[in-house]
């Protein structure tokens, strides 16, 4: 999975963040780090497995999606099948009854028949087009939501990396500076 690096962090809230992944069915899983986030310093294990949630997540989304396309394809073919299995038989049902003469009375009942036959099709050919595009419309859906979640576990990490920065780079450069004394010191 690839996740896009974005340049610019737009200005959100607590609230807007904790109220879209609310909406998205995550809130009880990530709602306690993001609430680190304005009590305390976040350490890099907590970084590391807010993100591993977001991607399980993401994960969950992106099977889902995959696992409503191959059922409704598999559906489709079913039924198309039937279709033309009907279709076959009348068609062989018909064709040995006109390998001798056709009475009027058969004409007419055959010419209802094709007429229905067409109605049938086009009625199926409807409701396969139908159920494509809800299945589309889904797909849709649910890529933005994909979408939607990439932006804000970037979001998080943006305001993570801004918040962990101003309070962790005075303790590294100070244990840096320690240990170079006492590297110092030994050689000295």
């Amino acid at each position: 999975m690839q996740i896009v690096k974005v340049k610019h962090l737009p200005s959100i809230t607590y609230k807007q963040v904790l109220d879209e992944l609310l909406r998205l069915g995550m809130k009880s899983d990530i709602s306690s780090y993001l609430t680190n986030i304005y009590k305390t310093t976040l350490n890099a294990d907590d970084i590391k497995s807010l993100e591993d949630k977001l991607i399980a997540r993401l994960k969950e989304l992106e099977y889902s999606i995959n696992k409503n396309i191959e059922l409704s394809d598999v559906k489709s073919v079913e039924s198309e099948k039937r279709f033309n299995d009907k279709l076959e038989a009348i068609d062989k049902c018909f064709s040995d009854r006109l390998n001798n003469t056709t009475p009027p009375e058969l004409s007419k009942y055959i010419k209802s028949v094709d007429e229905r036959l067409i109605k049938s099709e086009e009625r199926f050919n409807d409701k396969l087009e139908r159920t494509r595009d809800e299945i589309f419309s889904k797909f849709d859906v649910l890529l933005s939501k994909f979408d939607l979640t990439v932006k804000f576990g970037m979001w998080i990490f943006g305001i993570m990396v801004a918040i962990l920065s101003p309070v962790m780079l005075p303790p590294i450069i100070q244990f840096i500076t320690l240990v170079i004394s006492k590297i110092a010191n030994i050689f000295a």
